[in-house]
């Protein structure tokens, strides 16, 4: 992440935004340009993680900046400010992906708040793409299409995924918690006939369910309070490309026939609508619960399940391949060091033999957290890496008892997410923190174990 880019041809202004930002946000590096060839040559070179932008420019506008920064992978996050604002303007500069519209005259806080929501929402990006340490990256540092696959069931996971990218059939990818679900999904995306078309994400999970039906299927104007203008849902963007529908198990029920109605062909309304709109969105969804039991327990219908299951890929956690974890560690140490500038620090004999050892519960998100961590706080030159097994309790085992890997590591976890809201009356984040998980995750875990 390359801080933040302020594009203003008024001088002056730019100077005192360039003073309040660089006062306000320490440790993001500020730089300062006035006209739009200027930016171009700054963003090609730099990749800025923010730009914050005027509107009107002596030689061009904030608009050719959004445009000549959408190829950038992962775009920065481009906020545009401005004194003369129209209804046109903000709605063209939304549809191009403008993270934010600003009008002048500006409030400091809201200016502030907004730059650094756009920095952790760039920061998040990153993070996505290298998710589950399953993405190669070229020298550039940007995402290569060719995942790493070093060990056995890597490979044969993504040899199996690209015999079912040639068709058009659903994908159903199941595993745990940062195994690479959407990494996999964008690798079928990125070799089967609809690559030309959208990859277009949604995480079911993480839309309370009164807003989730019009993300999915859209809305018409007037269809509720704030509906000021139509807006397409995502069955739409992804057209003739292809739509994860990221943690499908936490669909509810109420949304599931409509749902299943669009797979059959059906079409759907959008809110408000009238019309019948049809989607040729190739489906991949992703859950990592046991979506087998949520059928049987009612929680998930039977009819869907089937129509989604059409081909399943099953991703094995880190655990269960071990020859991943140093190349991995290795591309994420890479990562780091480009983000915190940073000479990149090497893995010595007993550090690697640590991370390989290490069960890894949180999979690949955790050896990234575990990594970030050390970078972080190690002194330069040196990667001083955390106990990864002292905080996790002892497992009996007795002889006979019958239960798998699985069962067994499920456990610990259980063990470690109680121990940690324990240690910490029960505060999420920071037992969250503790355990190097997002808050959703750790969420997500004292849920799945009945501990919330």
């Amino acid at each position: 992440m390359s801080g933040l880019l302020i594009i203003e041809d008024d001088r002056a202004l730019g100077a005192v935004l360039e003073r309040l930002l660089s006062s306000r946000l320490p440790g993001v590096p500020v730089q300062r340009v006035e006209s739009v060839a200027d930016a171009r040559k700054r963003i090609a070179r730099d990749e800025p993680a923010v730009i914050l932008t005027d509107l009107r420019l002596g030689d061009g506008t904030g608009i050719d900046v959004l445009k000549s920064s959408a190829g950038l992978s992962p775009k920065p996050a481009v906020i545009l400010l401005t004194g003369n604002a129209t209804l046109e303007t903000a709605i063209e500069a939304l549809r191009l992906g403008a993270f934010d519209y600003l009008l002048k005259p500006y409030e400091e806080e809201h200016l502030v708040h907004a730059i650094r929501r756009a920095l952790e929402s760039r920061r998040l990006s990153e993070r996505v793409r290298d998710l589950a340490g399953l993405t190669s990256e070229d020298p550039a540092g940007r995402s290569a299409v060719d995942p790493v696959r070093e060990d056995a069931l890597t490979k044969k996971l993504f040899a199996d995924a690209a015999r079912l990218a040639a068709g058009g059939a659903c994908v159903l990818l199941t595993g745990e918690s940062g195994t690479g679900k959407e990494v996999v999904a964008r690798f079928i995306h990125s070799k089967s006939p609809a690559s030309a078309g959208a990859f277009v994400a949604i995480n079911c999970a993480a839309i309370p369910e009164t807003l989730l039906e019009a993300e999915l299927f859209g809305y018409e104007k007037g269809a509720f309070t704030g509906a000021s203008s139509a807006r397409k849902g995502k069955f739409e963007l992804a057209d003739g490309g292809t739509l994860l529908l990221d943690e499908i198990g936490e669909l509810p029920l109420a949304l599931q026939p409509k749902l299943l109605r669009v797979l059959d062909g059906h079409g759907f309304l959008r809110l408000g609508g009238q019309a019948t709109v049809t989607s040729a969105a190739r489906i991949i969804a992703a859950t990592n619960r046991n979506i087998d039991q949520e059928v049987s327990a009612g929680r998930f219908r039977e009819d869907l399940f089937y129509r989604l299951n059409v081909a399943r890929l099953d991703i094995p956690p880190l655990r269960e391949r071990r020859a991943d974890i140093l190349p991995l560690a290795k591309q994420c140490l890479a990562r780091l060091a480009r983000t915190y500038r940073r000479a990149v620090p090497a893995l010595g004999s007993k550090q690697s033999r640590a991370l390989t050892e290490y069960p890894w519960p949180g999979n690949v998100r955790e050896l990234q957290n575990v990594l970030e961590r050390a970078v972080l706080l190690s002194p330069p030159g040196r990667l001083d890496l955390p106990p990864l097994s002292a905080s996790i309790p002892p497992v009996d085992l007795p002889e006979g008892s019958g239960r798998t890997l699985a069962e067994i590591l499920d456990d610990v976890e259980r063990r470690l997410v109680r121990k940690a809201m324990a240690d910490h009356d029960r505060n999420k984040s920071s037992a969250a923190r503790a355990l190097g998980l997002s808050k959703q995750l750790f969420s997500y875990k004292l849920k799945k174990y009945g501990l919330d």
